[in-house]
């Protein structure tokens, strides 16, 4: 794959989110959609909107992909990029589920999980807006649908209502 330069994010903040999509998207180890691939849809997606929120999933991004949230949530340090796909999930797993001690932790950074959440979801617009991913979710284009293919596309002429142009 040839090199990416993302449009909306840093080279640092897309190697976090590349990270992020891996992390939420679960193939079952299929590498049908790569990760760069997925995170290159939404990067350009994030690159063409406009939206008082974008500077926020920025910050996510950062805040996620920093070396202290795996530090606080599962006691490793590094970069949440740079930590194996296991501890990845565990980091996600203890944001949008805490438990014991981290459930304090979650009530005074309530925000992580909504940060989490605001992740997924982009994981999954780059996922499954890829064509391997909608055909892995059994998306069929309505062009290539059997019920589409006999209909006759052709524009529909008429005749004109006023030959010679006078009313």
């Amino acid at each position: 794959m040839p090199e990416y330069t993302p449009r909306f994010f840093n080279k640092e903040d897309f190697e976090g989110l590349i990270a992020i999509v891996e992390t939420m998207i679960d193939t079952g180890e299929d590498p049908s959609v790569d990760p760069a691939l997925a995170a290159r849809h939404v990067d350009n997606y994030l690159a063409r909107i406009e939206s008082p929120a974008l500077e926020q999933i920025r910050l996510a991004i950062n805040a996620i992909d920093s070396w202290y949230m795996p530090l606080l949530l599962s006691f490793k340090f590094g970069r949440f990029s740079k930590l194996p796909l296991r501890e990845r999930r565990r980091v996600v797993e203890r944001i949008i589920q805490p438990q014991g001690l981290f459930k304090l932790i979650a009530v005074l950074r309530s925000g992580a999980r909504d940060a989490a959440r605001t992740l997924k979801l982009l994981a999954s617009i780059g996922y499954y807006s890829s064509p391997e991913g909608m055909q892995l979710v059994g998306y069929l284009p309505v062009e290539k649908r059997p019920r589409f293919i006999p209909l006759d596309q052709a524009p529909i002429s008429h005749t004109d209502p006023f030959p010679g142009g006078t009313r």
